[in-house]
């Protein structure tokens, strides 16, 4: 997922998707709509 040059997005992009990176244990660690900055 990093490296990515655009935000995933649905509704011909007019919709970010809210990403939640997860930890080895299944909990979650970072949630961002803004990949490319992330």
């Amino acid at each position: 997922m990093y490296g990515e040059a655009h935000n995933p997005s649905v509704a011909a992009g007019r919709i970010p998707l809210v990403l939640v990176l997860l930890s080895p244990a299944q909990r979650p660690l970072q949630i961002t709509r803004d990949l490319v900055a992330f």
